[in-house]
């Protein structure tokens, strides 16, 4: 995806789905060791999610955890390809939060049939229905993902799908 097809997705364009790869595989998703490392870590700006059942959800509550925070959307194919991972993470890996937050303008009337007909069932999924709190994180793509320390610090953030399945331990090297 280019840069310019990006930025036109953050900014609330619509760009005809062609430029998008027509179909993302499980070998295409990346070794955690591709993250960009925050140095120093640094403090995220507040954010106020809303949730499936039209609740609001912020990243307060997990301070003192490990968060990993994916940006995503149902229509990006690499996002497709990498959720079961994110979603075998957070089975495995109890003692990190993984949340998945949809940039899909549709909001919970999209994200809800989009688990259930693809079997996620332990992540936490939030909504960035407009991508603001993406803006306000700086994501420039999907997906996106934050790696977050047990201080709420940016430790890492991974551009492009990982096999999160298999990360547990090098996420929790970032955040030691």
């Amino acid at each position: 995806m280019t840069l310019l097809y990006r930025r036109a997705l953050l900014a609330g364009l619509t760009l005809t789905p062609v430029l998008l790869p027509r179909k993302a595989r499980a070998e295409q998703l990346h070794p955690l060791t591709e993250a960009t490392r925050s140095k120093p870590p640094k403090p995220l700006p507040a954010a106020k999610f809303a949730t499936l059942d039209g609740k609001v959800a912020t990243l307060a509550p997990y301070l003192g955890r490990i968060v990993v925070l994916n940006f995503w959307a149902t229509w990006c194919p690499p996002c497709v390809a990498e959720l079961p991972a994110l979603d075998t993470l957070a089975a495995l890996a109890p003692d990190i939060t993984v949340l998945a937050a949809s940039s899909d303008h549709g909001g919970a009337d999209v994200v809800r049939p989009f688990a259930t007909a693809h079997a996620i069932t332990h992540l936490t999924l939030l909504l960035d229905a407009h991508g603001a709190i993406g803006r306000n994180f700086d994501v420039q793509g999907f997906p996106t993902t934050l790696i977050i320390d047990r201080l709420g610090l940016l430790r890492a953030t991974m551009v492009g799908p990982a096999a999160w399945d298999t990360e547990a331990a090098g996420i929790r090297a970032l955040c030691s």
